[in-house]
Formats: structure tokens, C-alpha cells, sequence
């Protein structure tokens, strides 16, 4: 009879779903959601978005802003306002 063989199970840690909300002067809107195994993996992200989309203006829709996630409240991701470039379609329609 052939020895039995060791059957090692992998531990899978339950990832979870964590709201990422922007500033104080975005009035703290949800960016949107992040999937994370641990809290501490979270403060390592950044988020580009639309302006447009953050504010709800279409007008907006020119500017690119970037988020980096400073800290942790309340189960949810608080960001920081880290950078705004415009996109080259925006700049070309600011031109003419």
C-alpha cells in the first residue's frame, strides 16, 4: 500500500470591501471601493478620477485629480487631494 500523503490546506484570509471617501471640500463624496485583506494595505493606494465625476458637473470633465489615502476613520479610507493635471483634450479645447 502506497503511504499517505500530508494534505496541507492554504489559510485564505477574507479580503473586505472599504469605502475610499474624499476631503472635506469634495464634501467627504465616495470615490468609490477598495478590496483589501488588511487595514494597513489600504493607506498605500491613490485614486485618479475625473473632476466630474467627484462633483457631479460635467462641465469638469477637463481635469484629472489624484487622491492618496492618508488615513483611517470609522471603517472607511480618508483621502488627501495629491494632484489635478488637465487632459490633453481639455487643454486643446482651452486653446482655441
Amino acid at each position: 500500500m502506497a503511504p499517505k500523503r500530508k494534505v496541507t490546506k492554504t489559510k485564505v484570509k477574507k479580503k473586505k470591501w472599504m469605502p475610499v471617501v474624499a476631503p472635506k471640500i469634495f464634501n467627504n463624496a465616495v470615490l468609490g471601493e477598495t478590496h483589501i485583506q488588511d487595514d494597513a494595505q489600504v493607506l498605500r493606494k491613490s485614486i485618479t478620477l475625473n473632476l466630474s465625476t467627484v462633483m457631479n458637473d460635467m462641465r469638469k470633465q477637463g481635469y484629472l485629480v489624484r487622491f492618496d489615502v492618508v488615513k483611517l476613520h470609522e471603517g472607511k479610507a480618508i483621502t488627501a487631494l495629491t494632484g489635478m493635471n488637465m487632459t490633453p483634450s481639455g487643454m486643446k479645447r482651452l486653446i482655441r
